[in-house]
């Protein structure tokens, strides 16, 4: 994953590296399953991830409006 600097992704300390599991509870395995989490998803002011990061998982909340 590339994160673009002053993006709300950004500003929410996601990483280079971060690995998706889900978003806001839909599971994402492949460019498929990340596609159809997002069309849920985009018109939502918070996006709530669960990522893995050094073999932890983290959950990270990115508000879109900022």
């Amino acid at each position: 994953m590339i994160v673009f600097i002053d993006t709300p992704a950004y500003r929410q300390n996601l990483m280079e590296g971060d690995i998706f599991i889900s978003m806001n509870g839909h599971d994402v395995f492949d460019k498929d399953t990340y596609e159809r989490a997002y069309n849920t998803t985009k018109h939502q002011n918070v996006i709530n991830f669960k990522m893995m990061r050094n073999s932890r998982i983290i959950n990270i909340p990115i508000d879109l409006r900022k």
